[in-house]
């Protein structure tokens, strides 16, 4: 199940020891600070904005405070008050969210590469997932996730032979590849079937090859 953490906390930050001033409750000239007090809303603390902001002054000596208008002291002196983190934590998590779109873009782009060098150069015993939907002109079902394995290749073509079974999803071909189901007895049918090697990348554009593993 997914969750979605998200709350608030409130906080406080100095910003400076003001002027000396006479304290009306505790009748003595002292110094006065300034703090800024501030909420912090967060989803998943890495996104985190301040809003409610309320600025006061505190007696040095008995603590008292007294509010202070929002133009008492100017923003930008407020804004370095609160630490960077509560108040640019949105473009932190922003920049983590697109880092990660990068790398999988990245990630993408590299396996795209990959498949495309194992289909210029086959070997036999290349293993090609592949939507067999895609290569009937009326299919059985609208999609049909398999498995081909190359046997041999020439020049112009490779042999592959075909898996008897399909899945309606992808995951089903690739949980068989990983947990070694290809090398069972029977699981390919006896048949071999040919692909001229001039349509192998056109049947990776088309999405009738999802994947090779080699």
């Amino acid at each position: 199940m997914f969750f979605i953490s998200w709350g608030s906390r409130g906080e406080v930050a100095a910003l400076a020891e003001g002027e000396t001033l006479n304290c009306s409750r505790c009748e003595v000239d002292t110094h006065w600070t300034t703090f800024v007090e501030y909420r912090v809303r967060h989803v998943y603390w890495l996104f985190r904005w301040v809003t409610d902001r309320m600025l006061y002054r505190s007696c040095g000596n008995c603590g008292g405070v007294e509010p202070l208008d929002d133009r008492a002291v100017p923003s930008e002196r407020v804004r370095a008050a609160i630490p960077a983190l509560d108040r640019r934590g949105w473009a932190i998590g922003a920049g983590i969210l697109a880092s990660l779109f990068g790398l999988g873009t990245v990630a993408a782009a590299q396996h795209e590469g990959t498949v495309q060098a194992y289909l210029q150069a086959p070997r036999a015993g290349d293993v090609y997932e592949v939507d067999l939907a895609r290569l009937m002109p009326e299919p059985p079902a609208p999609v049909m996730y398999s498995a081909m394995r190359v046997t041999a290749v020439t020049p112009e073509a490779v042999e592959v032979e075909v898996a008897e079974l399909f899945y309606d999803r992808l995951r089903g071909v690739q949980r068989d590849v990983n947990e070694g189901r290809l090398a069972r007895p029977g699981y390919f049918a006896p048949e071999r079937m040919r692909l001229a090697r001039a349509r192998l990348d056109g049947m990776a554009a088309s999405g009738a090859i999802a994947d090779v593993v080699r």
